[in-house]
């Protein structure tokens, strides 16, 4: 029999973009740094550890291509780091003006 109802999902709001997500973008790496984060794991602030190890793998590229095309303008407005991160050098190429000899 068909139903109006929803599904409830108790209150929680689905993030654009995951701490591991961005984590991974910037760095290129999987996990965490305990020394920046205060966490050993991603599962330590409830995000799955599974999530940037699918995207790195060959399969996840496109959607990993994808996540940051979506949210690169965020990204690159925040970023304090030196040179460009990592997702930057990956999908738009070209060297940094520190690897610039």
């Amino acid at each position: 029999m068909p139903t109006n109802r929803t599904r409830k999902t108790r209150g929680r709001k689905i993030p654009g973009l995951l701490e591991s997500e961005r984590h991974f973008l910037l760095t290129g790496e999987c996990t965490p740094d305990p020394k920046k984060h205060g966490i050993k794991d991603w599962r330590d602030i409830g995000e799955g550890w599974v999530r940037p190890f699918i995207l790195s793998s060959p399969a996840g590229r496109d959607e990993l291509r994808a996540l940051w095309l979506r949210h690169k303008d965020n990204i690159l407005q925040d970023w304090k780091g030196p040179g460009r991160p990592w997702a930057q050098k990956e999908f738009e190429g070209g060297k940094d003006a520190d690897e610039q000899e």
